[in-house]
């Protein structure tokens, strides 16, 4: 089915089928690997994160951002994509690639510098892979960043996996081959 363009009042309107629109099929992925994670299909949660992400290209809207209307609406698309790429963390470090999202962590940490879950997620993806003073360097650089930056401690939540890290708690090993245990 071919897009539909139509004269309509004030101006235009494009019609689209569902499989048309990158954004639909996104978000139709992203709502299958959430499905896929209700009933522990972690692989599946996984190759539809992947796909998912795999439409993406950079920030939602960026040539019409000078727009109020479009800032706006980029700012609310670029918020689903950070959701997806938190759930592609966490559905990684539950089948045990630790190392293999070293990289996209290291990249989403220096985009987003004050956000305590992809330090969290960081910290643990080292620590799993033999790295634990590379985790405990990348709390203090979190740490540093919200005490010089903005006056706060990071949460508890991180301070915990912090205290976890260094005294090499059994919590942070995964809970089965490939599996994920709550840091307590």
């Amino acid at each position: 089915m071919a897009a539909a363009l139509a004269t309509c009042a004030p101006g235009y309107r494009l019609d689209l089928a569902d499989h048309q629109l990158d954004l639909r099929e996104f978000e139709f992925l992203v709502g299958r690997a959430e499905e896929h994670r209700s009933h522990q299909r972690t692989e599946k949660a996984a190759a539809a994160l992947n796909s998912a992400l795999a439409l993406w290209r950079g920030h939602a809207l960026a040539d019409l951002r000078t727009l109020p209307v479009f800032e706006s609406l980029g700012r609310r698309l670029d918020e689903r994509y950070t959701f997806a790429c938190m759930r592609h963390f966490e559905v990684e470090l539950e089948l045990g690639n630790h190392q293999g999202i070293i990289g996209e962590l290291r990249s989403l940490v220096a985009e987003r510098p004050t956000w305590e879950s992809p330090y969290e997620y960081l910290m643990l993806a080292l620590y799993r892979s033999g790295r634990a003073v590379e985790a405990l360097d990348a709390y203090r650089e979190l740490r540093s960043t919200l005490v010089q930056g903005l006056g706060v401690e990071p949460g508890p939540q991180v301070r915990r996996l912090h205290r976890a890290v260094l005294s090499h708690d059994p919590c942070l090993a995964p809970a089965r081959p490939g599996g994920l245990r709550p840091v307590p």
